[in-house]
């Protein structure tokens, strides 16, 4: 396809084009009330750098962290309203951790589908320690 050069693959054996992480924001019961932000990539050929040695910045997972700042940032400008950051396994990821528990006047919650068994802090894994309660 001539019109989708320089686009990469979205993913194996699926046609060439660029991927789009929307941010929506809802209501409580999940009433759509629009594109808090948006987030437009091309996916890389893969590197043959390990994914440990490139920075945050560098890697598809970004996108999550970025997201969880647009909603720190709402959270600032709507302060008595809970905002939330949800995201899937794919943010899981160390950044948005450490993001989330900096020391910060304002900030979104965060609510994330654990990809990982983490360390926690009082001895143990997290999900181990969810599970038993």
């Amino acid at each position: 396809m001539k019109c989708l050069e320089g686009f990469n693959a979205l993913h194996t054996n699926v046609e060439k084009g660029y991927r789009i992480h929307p941010c929506l924001a809802t209501t409580e019961k999940g009433t759509p009330l629009g594109i808090l932000a948006s987030f437009d990539y091309n996916r890389v050929q893969k590197s043959e750098n390990h994914r440990n040695s490139l920075t945050i910045e560098q890697k598809e997972s970004y996108r999550w962290l970025q997201g969880y700042r647009e909603a720190c940032k709402l959270q600032a400008k709507i302060p008595n309203t809970q905002v939330i950051s949800m995201g899937d396994r794919e943010a899981d990821i160390y950044e948005c951790f450490c993001k989330a528990t900096e020391e910060m006047t304002v900030k979104a919650d965060i609510l994330i589908r654990a990809n990982h068994n983490r360390s926690w802090r009082m001895k143990g894994k997290i999900l181990i320690k969810l599970r038993k309660n």
